[in-house]
């Protein structure tokens, strides 16, 4: 039998900002990014899940931020 682990890649947008590599995560773990873009005159905010920049990525106590990712078509 061979099972074949479910793996996505996930990419960062930093608006102008330093580049982040993208990174690929098997479904059900964990994806710490300790990489932080920065941008000359401007301070790091967080990640958010739209191109808006309306939804935060949420955090725990640690200021860890937290992702859940599914599969999403883009018709």
């Amino acid at each position: 039998i061979f099972i074949k682990k479910l793996t996505t890649t996930v990419s960062f947008e930093s608006n102008g900002g330093t580049e982040i590599d993208a990174v690929t995560v098997e479904y059900g773990t964990r994806l710490e990014v300790s990489n932080k873009p920065s941008k000359v005159g401007y301070s790091f905010a967080g990640w958010y899940t739209d191109k808006d920049l309306t939804q935060k990525v949420p955090t725990d106590n640690d200021g860890d931020q937290y992702i859940d990712l599914s599969e999403s078509r883009m018709d």
